[in-house]
């Protein structure tokens, strides 16, 4: 399974044809088998965003990551040290 694909563009705002390159992208392993029913197109962007990809994260359909994200670590899980994000369910509940 197949839960995220990306592509970091850090000189330039990330825009419409980022969102359009990575779908068609995710189509590609689907052609071999592989299930990308939960992928969610990433943009790591150093100069922001226009605002298609800001809709596209706000319905879900994309994650984008800008310098204070990427710094910060969260990404909806967690950071890379292991500790849980405030969405996570176990956290949400006391546990940890």
């Amino acid at each position: 399974m197949l839960l995220s694909l990306g592509e970091v563009e850090w000189d330039r705002a990330m825009g419409t044809g980022h969102l359009e390159r990575l779908k068609r992208a995710v189509s590609l392993p689907a052609a071999r088998g592989t299930d990308t029913s939960a992928v969610r197109p990433a943009c790591y962007g150093g100069a922001g965003f226009t605002d298609e990809p800001k809709t596209a994260e706000k319905r879900g359909e994309a994650v984008l990551v800008d310098p204070e994200r990427l710094h910060r670590g969260n990404f909806g899980g967690g950071s890379r040290h292991g500790r849980r994000g405030a969405d996570d369910p176990a956290r949400a509940a006391g546990r940890r």
